[in-house]
């Protein structure tokens, strides 16, 4: 065996363990396998600071994050509230979650909705977000049309964010993979019919909901 050859094994061994030990590291900070940071539970307290009321959207009820839920997100911090527009009377229901980028990224209505009462209408499509100041939030939006009432459509609109605009990539766990932490907003609401153009109470909400929240939210980024 030549030196050089001698000279490259160790060199390669450490390169193998080096690259083992950093796998490992992230691993664990994804998984959180050595517990959750402190300033991540005070970002989380901070979403007990969203309003209860939002323009003509006013706080009707507020619930805990089922059980089920809660163990397969592993949320540091969530809220469930419905808001009702005092104007229209219209309501939605709005879940606001923060917790470890991996379980966070990949939960969507699709699994969830698709496995209740619902099934998919119309396929998922990107909206952009005009708010005030116009970060160019973007959310995906997709309809549910209920298994025994085909009358009965829902309307569901999700995103995520590291404390900065929100965003509706194509593949959330790819985006999301180097960042320990993350936000996801889920609305969803009732609409009279298939087409949500003409009456969409989650849009309305999302449009005020969302520059209300702004300084709510912190970065999360790693």
């Amino acid at each position: 065996m030549s030196l050089l050859t001698q000279r490259r094994i160790p060199l390669t061994v450490v390169g193998i363990l080096l690259a083992t030990v950093l796998a490992g590291v992230l691993h664990g900070r994804l998984s959180r396998r050595w517990g959750a940071p402190a300033d991540i539970a005070a970002t989380a307290a901070k979403l007990d600071q969203v309003p209860e009321r939002i323009g003509p959207w006013q706080l009707e009820s507020s619930d805990d994050l089922e059980d089920e839920v809660q163990k397969i997100l592993r949320c540091e911090g969530s809220l469930k509230r419905r808001y009702v527009n005092v104007d229209t009377g219209a309501s939605v229901v709005v879940a606001l979650l923060l917790g470890p980028s991996g379980p966070i990224a990949v939960h969507t209505p699709e699994i969830c909705y698709s496995s209740r009462d619902y099934v998919i209408d119309s396929e998922k499509q990107v909206l952009t977000l005009k708010t005030p100041d116009d970060r160019g939030d973007e959310f995906w939006a997709i309809t549910f049309r209920g298994r025994t009432a085909a009358e009965e459509h829902l309307r569901v609109y999700y995103g995520w964010s590291t404390g900065d605009a929100w965003s509706a990539p194509e593949s959330s766990r790819f985006e999301f993979s180097g960042e320990p932490w993350l936000y996801k907003i889920q609305v969803a609401g009732s609409i009279p019919g298939a087409d949500a153009s003409a009456a969409d109470p989650c849009r309305d909400f999302l449009e005020a909901f969302v520059p209300a929240i702004r300084n709510t939210l912190v970065s999360t980024k790693g």
